[in-house]
């Protein structure tokens, strides 16, 4: 017989939730890795194209719409997935929610992110391109609110094929760019026609799963409930978004476009070794929801692995960042290697940081999340305004790794206190760490995902 919500709706097998959670994890996880793959051939073509101060008003522009939509969101996309997944409005209500709360709020955020482009970033005389270039800001909040609702409704697979699509447009658009030779003026059109074609694809999935039935008819009504729920994460949301690019609009602000394009370009190839560790972290907080008792070994092999294999990553890149940037870019952006080397101690940590912060959310602990969050956010503010005007990009790197690992830190002591595991446990490699993480979660994904053949009260 099958089991009920707590709303009276009929639950699925625990099984075919199971299975259904591996499936859309394994798609959702392919999609980041795409479209991380197809974003780092178009930063380096339109890198050689528009070359350092060109990349940095690209990455500026980029940097305030996505800050804006951040800010803007009041962490109504997370508020989506939850009420579209426990039905508690129909979709239509919530996509109905979405648009207007993106028209309305995303065309205010427009115009206030002018403003402060225009204050607080050199626009180089370019200001009139940058604002359209901005138009990117409500159809960015759209689209984001929209995939939210596809993904509360368990539509995971059409939101991340969008999501590598619009990589896959951008890698076009960069190529295009380049064929043509645009001036700067055109790449930043192009850059608003790639968020263009991201929001048109999230209207397309979107209506084709036929959550836009009678949308015209339907009343703003969760709106309230909506910010509600929101406002309870968007503390957390914002801080780590500081944490990962607070620096680069510092830099922006106090050293110009074109250190701007160098540091933009250190932190892309710097960030690339976080895929690993990301799709680990989220594979964790699944499977550790479901299999609280499987983390306290799991996770510290995981960790430990993280910790052994993203060190070598890291010590790797170290050597050859220099001669990897002037290939890769150019020799124009060769100061962006010294930069990658301040980056890469904090790239360590926040990878750790990762596989541990994803276990306690998966235990119920998010609020570790903010707290670390928060520490590293004032940590990168303070060093940021000491070493960037001293050290430049050098500085925002090396501050940047300072707050990463103070990040890291708060992490290990939240873990330690509520899980009862040492930094020792966590950090230090043993032999046999490989086959035992694989031997573990082959036996946690392996588990009978139906309910128990046993009497009552054998679970």
């Amino acid at each position: 017989m099958a089991r009920r919500r707590s709303n009276g709706t009929p639950d699925r097998d625990l099984g075919y939730v199971r299975r259904r959670a591996r499936q859309d994890l394994f798609f959702a996880f392919s999609a980041q890795v795409t479209t991380s793959v197809l974003t780092l051939p178009a930063a380096i073509l339109i890198a050689r194209l528009a070359g350092p101060a060109g990349k940095g008003v690209l990455a500026t522009v980029t940097t305030v719409a996505n800050y804006a939509v951040l800010l803007t969101a009041i962490g109504l996309d997370t508020a989506l997935v939850h009420f579209a997944a426990r039905r508690l409005f129909t979709p239509s209500v919530l996509t109905r929610t979405g648009l207007i709360w993106s028209g309305t709020a995303g065309v205010a955020a427009y115009f206030a992110s002018i403003a402060a482009y225009a204050v607080g970033f050199d626009s180089g005389g370019l200001l009139i391109w940058i604002a359209i270039a901005l138009a990117q800001i409500p159809i960015l909040l759209a689209s984001s609110l929209l995939l939210a609702v596809m993904r509360g409704v368990g539509r995971i697979r059409e939101a991340s094929a969008v999501t590598a699509a619009g990589g896959a447009v951008r890698l076009l658009l960069a190529i295009i760019a380049v064929a043509f030779r645009a001036e700067l003026p055109l790449l930043l059109i192009f850059n608003l026609l790639g968020v263009l074609g991201l929001g048109l694809g999230s209207w397309l999935v979107v209506r084709r799963a036929g959550l836009t039935r009678h949308v015209e008819g339907v009343r703003c009504s969760a709106l309230p409930s909506l910010l509600r729920f929101g406002a309870r994460v968007q503390v957390g949301g914002i801080l780590q978004g500081f944490n990962y690019r607070l620096d680069l609009l510092l830099v922006a602000a106090m050293l110009g476009a074109s250190s701007v394009g160098q540091y933009s370009t250190a932190v892309l190839v710097a960030e690339f070794l976080w895929i690993a560790p990301a799709v680990t972290g989220a594979v964790l907080q699944e499977r550790i929801a479901a299999e609280p008792n499987a983390g306290r070994s799991l996770t510290p092999t995981a960790a430990r692995i993280t910790s052994f294999l993203l060190g070598c990553a890291v010590a790797a890149l170290f050597l050859v960042s220099e001669p990897l940037v002037v290939l890769l870019f150019g020799p124009a952006f060769r100061p962006a290697a010294e930069a990658i080397r301040g980056l890469l101690p904090g790239i360590w940590a926040l990878g750790l940081w990762k596989v541990l912060i994803n276990d306690l959310i998966g235990r119920g602990f998010p609020g570790a999340q903010t707290l670390s969050a928060g520490a590293a956010a004032a940590a990168t503010v303070l060093l940021d305004i000491l070493l960037i005007p001293k050290h430049g990009i050098v500085g925002a790197s090396l501050a940047s790794s300072l707050a990463y690992m103070c990040a890291l830190l708060v992490a290990l002591s939240a873990y330690s206190r509520l899980v009862g595991v040492g930094a020792r446990e966590l950090l230090v490699p043993r032999l046999g760490d490989l086959f035992i993480f694989l031997l573990e979660l082959r036996q946690m994904w392996g588990k009978t995902d139906g309910y128990s053949t046993g009497p009552p009260g054998s679970e």
